[in-house]
């Protein structure tokens, strides 16, 4: 009887931190992307990741 209750305790705290992982990665892609649609034309490197700098490289 425990172990089943351990794993359904597992999963309903590891559901929520992924989604908020994911909430706040999409977020910050988001806000990138704003920033360089906003820059585009200008010259300006935003160096936050390496897919970031490849792009606009």
């Amino acid at each position: 009887m425990e172990i089943p209750q351990q794993r359904v305790s597992q999963n309903t705290s590891g559901r929520p931190r992924d989604l908020m992982v994911a909430f706040k990665s999409n977020v910050i892609k988001s806000s990138i992307y704003n920033k360089k649609k906003s820059l585009k034309g200008t010259g300006v490197i935003i160096k936050e990741n390496h897919s970031i700098t490849s792009e606009l490289g």
